[in-house]
This record gives C-alpha cells, sequence and structure tokens, in this order.
C-alpha cells in the first residue's frame, strides 16, 4: 500500500481529522504534478468540519433519492392520452425518469415554497410511488436534517412534510 493509499484510507475511516487532511494536501503537492491533484490539495488544505458534514449530508440525500423510483416528465400528456386513447387515438406512452439528487432538492424548495400542509409534494412518483412514500415517511426527519445541512436554511419541524406525492 503506498502513502496515497494509506491516507485515503485513514480519511475514508476518519473523515473528521484535520490533520490527516493536511498531511494528505502536503503529500498530494509534493508527489503529484496532476492538475486535478492540485485541486484536491487546495480543498483538503481549505477542509473544516462544517464542509465535511455538508459533503456527507449531501451524499446521504444522493442515495436517498437514488432510492425514490422513477417520475414520470410527461404525466399530463400521458393521461390525456389514455383518455383519447378510449376514443381509439394513439396513446403517448410515459417517459420514465430516474428521480436524481437534483430533482430531490428542487422537489423539496417547490414543497416548502408551495405546500398548502394537505397532501404530498407536486413531485409525483409514478414509477415505485409506492416505494418513494415509504422511502419518505421512514427517513422523513432524517432527510429535512440533511436537507437543512446542505442548504444552510433551516425549516421549521412543522413544514417537514412528504415532498413526493403518488399519483393514485
Amino acid at each position: 500500500m503506498t502513502d496515497r493509499e494509506a491516507l485515503e484510507l485513514g480519511l475514508k475511516e476518519n473523515a473528521y481529522n484535520a490533520d490527516l487532511h493536511m498531511i494528505y494536501a502536503d503529500l498530494l503537492e509534493l508527489e503529484s504534478t496532476n492538475p486535478q491533484d492540485v485541486t484536491l490539495a487546495l480543498w483538503h488544505r481549505e477542509w473544516t468540519p462544517e464542509k465535511q458534514r455538508k459533503l456527507d449530508s449531501e451524499n446521504w440525500l444522493r442515495e436517498f433519492a437514488s432510492n425514490c423510483g422513477s417520475h414520470c416528465e410527461n404525466y399530463d400528456e400521458h393521461v390525456e392520452s389514455l383518455r383519447l386513447t378510449r376514443r381509439g387515438e394513439p396513446s403517448i406512452k410515459p417517459a420514465y425518469i430516474d428521480i436524481t439528487y437534483e430533482m430531490t432538492m428542487a422537489a423539496a424548495k417547490e414543497f416548502l415554497e408551495t405546500h398548502d400542509g394537505e397532501y404530498g409534494g407536486n413531485t409525483f412518483c409514478q414509477d415505485g410511488s409506492q416505494r418513494a412514500g415509504s422511502h419518505m415517511d421512514a427517513n422523513l426527519s432524517e432527510f429535512w436534517k440533511h436537507y437543512q445541512i446542505v442548504t444552510e436554511t433551516e425549516v421549521p419541524e412543522e413544514r417537514q412534510g412528504a415532498i413526493f406525492s403518488c399519483t393514485c
């Protein structure tokens, strides 16, 4: 195992150790000519526990989003086409896209700006919606904790609802 690999392993196991970040930055600056390593060294020099918490929360939210299923980006057109299909006109197939971190963050922002408190948010999970709803319910407080860390905003507990809705 090289010194670099050992330090990377150490950082993986102890991401909040400031000394390891400085030593890793030194090593990158001394041993590498790769421009990406220079950028990485700078990141480790400027590392703080707050930046690490934000990074950890972003990673949690990315994992959360990857477990939420899919969203039908042409839902309204698809539903209308089903109505028209009953009259013999061609149907528009649903266009499912996986829910991403960016969609999740946008849905949470929209939820906070527009939610009336009665139902879930305006982002609908058609494919696997039950899974997304269960996933959201099981992780609701954890989701909002990480959202607040990443966005550096405070969300009152009474506003922390489910950002996804089922179409059923």
